[in-house]
């Protein structure tokens, strides 16, 4: 057999689970940021008392009408859901009521949008707030604002951007020619609003204030193609104009100086300590993940404070299931019941380190170490001291934990051990194995208030890392190997909400679904990005309530490249159309308009399609009309259990190398309509879209198809005698066999039926039982993607042969 074109599945199709947090988030394997430009510091901000800000007041007033504000912010907990305002950069007269502010949680705005305020002494003169909220305290969001009074379009005075993106917004005009507080000579401050409030908590880095000019986003950021992020870019070529500046934060002892115009900031509260290599360009770990009701968190989401209650904490990000990372705690204050280490998502809120994770358990006291409820023996024993540092090194490689204490490893530990594992904590073999960890803290239901300082290498670390190790940063993560999300279809694993569906060609925030005939729709909080390994994603309760899972299935599209198809043009169809061709994976993202008169479209793969689904996107008449290679021009529908229809209205013909063929019927042509239509041509070792008799064997031995691959997904679809579901399977919620929690593509909740189980072999799949879905005496298509290829005359480079589960 030949070698397949696809040696690792996953660059082309891959699924993702995560947990919703309610606020937005990054969800799948990412690979390293490629940068542009470096930053390499940012300043911590805390909202507690003593306040800290930088402040500056210009000896004379400037242009009023005309300027751009730029930084990159981390938020931290104290500005997330505050419901207050919290100043990144404002200007004030103290004497009056006269001030400029950008702000999260505006006096304008609800909770978490980013607000440009302008006020006088009479009242508001003009405010703009986003309808997108930023709660997500992982990563680092570029925010902007360029002011243009003099503009003669009144929508255009104040532009919000965020991630380069020009925000939508909720949206008062100032008035044309109007003066602003900022470039008065009155006192302007980065991190609160003269005169000593508003104060910000979290990060700045690389703040931009540009005297004169309303410029653009991509003055300061560029989109990294190879990820589709938004990340900086060398800055060069601005004229700063009389009052602009730019703090970079570079030097800890001058931490307000101005490196564009020596406009320099004075330091309330601010020094060395202030600054830190967190940054866009090194993203660090911090807190900010699950949070018990007795957890504090600040100075930039890095110190935890953990009341007497049941309780526990979890960064915001995981540590990767491969490579070698090492972090430090300041064991700040010591009390009773505390406990430290790491711990699964889905662990208890109690942190209970016999039943959710690996932690030192009361470390005030001579309790010791233990994982999964097994003590590691005496060599654990002692109690660690107030003040000293924790050290902690994770060989995700090899599954083992090392903990110190002033670099002095317990259980004589050496974490360069490797597969020995010398002293290490073993966690390979227990049900943590497969998990993704995160540095926890916890509390049991007594004690004190226990304080830990945490340093993930974004300060000066107290020791060196161990030999292998790195820091918890963006850069150091493991690269992953998948492909820009083109085709996104999320599913809320423990709710009743429709499926959605994203693509990269319609854009970020226009929704389709399969469950039913509802049109497209706008959803600020969904999909804000389309990622290599995965997609950004806002706060909308149909991919990100809080504490409930999701599974996200992603196709690989063309990088977010689309060609415009004019048939009279090219003579290539006779329907204009527009397209993303993955012509490697066999798919390929179609926007059209329908003519209502048969006609055909590009799709641009170069290969037949065997399965395309095309739905309108502004009439709800009808949902994805489906077309399977094996079923000729007869069509279904995804949102029903009906049987193939044979209206050849719907395809009138069989798809070519160049085009897919529709009729004239509102399912896929009619007149004026808009539709989206997604086009798979089969990729040997890769996908197969085919059909099968079922054999209704109820004794474990049902019907085998064989696919030439083992599956990553399937879906299957009866197509004679009476109706059947879309029944889809995955062997990521899955992972073992039998293949047991189905999703119905026309249905909202998940299933688990014991005649649906099924078997995912190294070269197919293998039926269990005889649910009439799945396997009946009847006839069915189906369609499968593959896990890895099991083809070729040869191991793979860097892959074995795949074997049966």
């Amino acid at each position: 057999m030949p070698v397949p074109t696809i040696q690792n599945g996953r660059t082309q199709f891959f699924p993702i689970l995560y947990e919703g947090n309610g606020t937005g988030q990054r969800v799948g394997q990412f690979v390293p940021f490629t940068d542009d430009g470096t930053i390499a510091n940012s300043c911590v901000f805390d909202d507690g008392s003593p306040y800290e800000y930088l402040s500056r007041t210009p000896g004379s007033a400037s242009n009023r009408r005309t300027f751009t504000f730029s930084c990159w912010i981390k938020l931290g907990a104290g500005t997330i859901n505050s419901g207050a305002e919290k100043a990144i950069f404002s200007a004030r007269d103290g004497s009056s009521n006269n001030y400029s502010i950008l702000s999260i949680n505006g006096d304008q705005s609800g909770a978490n949008q980013l607000e440009f305020v302008n006020r006088t002494a009479s009242g508001y003169a003009g405010y703009a707030y986003t309808t997108r909220t930023l709660k997500d305290s992982t990563k680092w969001y570029h925010v902007m604002v360029a002011v243009d009074t003099t503009d003669n379009e009144p929508n255009d005075r104040i532009k919000l951007y965020i991630d380069g993106d020009r925000a939508t917004v909720t949206y008062s005009d100032p008035g044309e020619d109007t003066d602003m507080a900022v470039n008065n000579n009155v006192a302007h401050a980065i991190g609160a609003r003269p005169t000593n409030n508003f104060h910000w908590d979290g990060y700045i880095a690389e703040a931009n204030f540009v005297d004169g000019s309303a410029l653009t986003p991509d003055t300061f950021g560029v989109t990294d193609t190879s990820t589709g992020r938004w990340v900086p870019k060398l800055l060069s070529g601005i004229t700063y104009g009389t009052n602009g500046f730019r703090l970079a934060f570079g030097t800890g002892s001058a931490m307000g100086d101005d490196t564009a115009n020596s406009n320099d900031f004075a330091l309330t509260n601010i020094d060395a300590a202030n600054q830190t290599t967190d940054s866009p360009t090194q993203n660090h770990m911090t807190f900010g993940g699950r949070t018990g009701s007795s957890i504090t968190l600040s100075q930039g989401n890095l110190k935890v404070s953990v009341g007497p209650a049941d309780t526990k904490c979890l960064t915001g990000m995981g540590i990767p299931t491969s490579g070698k990372y090492y972090w430090e705690v300041t064991l700040t204050t010591l009390s009773t019941y505390g406990r430290i280490g790491v711990a699964p998502a889905d662990a208890n809120l109690g942190f209970s380190p016999t039943t959710d994770g690996i932690a030192y358990d009361r470390p005030e006291t001579a309790g010791g170490m233990k994982v999964l409820g097994t003590d590691i023996g005496s060599g654990w024993d002692g109690a660690f001291t107030q003040g000293n540092i924790m050290n902690f090194a994770l060989d995700a490689d090899n599954k083992f934990l090392y903990i110190g204490e002033n670099n002095v490893w317990r259980n004589s530990g050496d974490p360069t051990s490797g597969a020995t594992g010398t002293g290490g904590v073993p966690y390979g073999g227990t049900s943590l194995q497969d998990k993704i960890l995160y540095p926890s803290v916890g509390s049991g239901n007594a004690g004190g208030t226990k304080v830990y300082d945490f340093n993930f290498g974004q300060k000066t670390l107290s020791y060196s890392p161990p030999t292998g190790y790195v820091t918890l940063q963006q850069d150091n993560l493991p690269e992953a190997s998948e492909g820009l999300s083109g085709l996104v279809w999320t599913k809320n694993r423990d709710a009743s909400d429709d499926h959605q569906l994203y693509d990269s060609l319609r854009g970020k925030h226009l929704r389709v679904t399969t469950d039913s005939t509802a049109v497209e729709a706008t959803v600020v909080g969904g999909v804000q990005k389309f990622l290599a390994g995965g997609q950004s994603i806002g706060s909308d309760d149909a991919i990100n309530t809080s504490g409930e899972t999701f599974i996200t299935w992603n196709w690989t599209g063309n990088g977010g490249t689309s060609v415009t198809n004019d048939a009279s043009a090219t003579g290539v169809g006779d329907i204009d159309s527009v397209y993303q061709a993955n012509t490697t994976g066999g798919f390929s993202i179609v926007t059209y308009t329908g003519t209502g008169s048969a006609g055909t479209i590009a799709h641009g793969l170069g290969s037949k399609p065997h399965w395309v689904m095309s739905k309108p996107r502004d009439n709800s008449s009808d949902g994805f009309s489906v077309l399977h290679n094996s079923l000729g021009t007869d069509f279904l529908d995804l949102e029903t259990n009906a049987l193939p229809n044979t209206n050849t209205v719907v395809w009138d013909a069989v798809p070519t190398p160049t085009v897919f063929s529709v009729g004239s019927a509102t399912g896929t042509n009619s007149t004026g309509v808009k539709y989206i239509a997604y086009c798979w041509s089969p990729i040997e070792g890769f996908s197969k879209f085919g059909s099968y008799t079922g054999n209704a064997t109820s004794t474990g031995d049902g019907t085998f198809v064989y696919t030439g691959f083992k599956p990553a997904w399937l879906m299957v679809k009866r197509t004679s005698g009476t109706t059947g579901n879309w029944v889809i399977m995955d062997s990521t919620r899955s992972p073992i066999n039998p293949v047991a929690t189905f999703f119905n593509a026309d249905g909202k909740s998940e299933v688990t039926t014991a005649a649906r189980q099924t078997d995912f072999l190294s070269n197919g799949f293998k039926f269990r039982g005889n649910n009439p879905a799945t396997n009946a005496s009847a006839s069915y298509v189906y369609f499968a993607f593959a896990e890895h290829p099991f083809i070729g005359s040869q191991t793979l480079k860097g892959f074995s042969p795949v074997t049966a589960r």
